[in-house]
């Protein structure tokens, strides 16, 4: 039986998913140089399997994680997808979410939920109109 959702390390068995994400379109590189690269696997449009990449900058006290969205997972899936990703990391780190403005409209859905926290953001930049930033405190757990 298949978790309902999992994180993978990248390795040579998924050389055939990002070369056919390539071949559809799909920019797979890095967000971030120097990341810790997984694979999101959940629910999607035609069942389990995998739903995300997921680029990880982590310190000991803070993770910043970057996702890439597969276009067959569907907004319900991303929303529920990502509050348990959340949870997960939120037991060992903070969570620092760096987001281009073309985005913001995903994550301004958590802060009005509570999950998130806006912490400001940064104008003017020479590659993107603006950088939002949002945390999630690490569970007192």
């Amino acid at each position: 039986m298949k978790p309902e959702r999992n994180l993978e390390y990248i390795n040579d068995s998924h050389k055939g998913l990002l070369a056919a994400l390539a071949l559809d379109g799909i920019d797979t590189s890095p967000v971030v140089g120097g990341a810790t690269r997984l694979i999101g696997y959940g629910d999607t449009k035609h069942g389990y399997g995998p739903a995300c990449l997921l680029d990880i900058i982590q310190t000991e006290y803070v993770m910043e994680p970057h996702i890439i969205w597969f276009p067959w997972t569907t907004a319900g899936q991303r929303i529920a997808h990502f509050k348990w990703a959340v949870e997960l990391m939120r037991q060992t780190h903070h969570l620092l979410f760096n987001v281009e403005k073309k985005h913001i409209l995903f994550f301004e859905h958590f802060t009005r939920k509570g999950l998130l926290r806006k912490i400001g953001f940064i104008a003017d930049l020479p590659l993107v109109e603006e950088i939002h930033m949002y945390q999630v405190k690490r569970s007192c757990s």
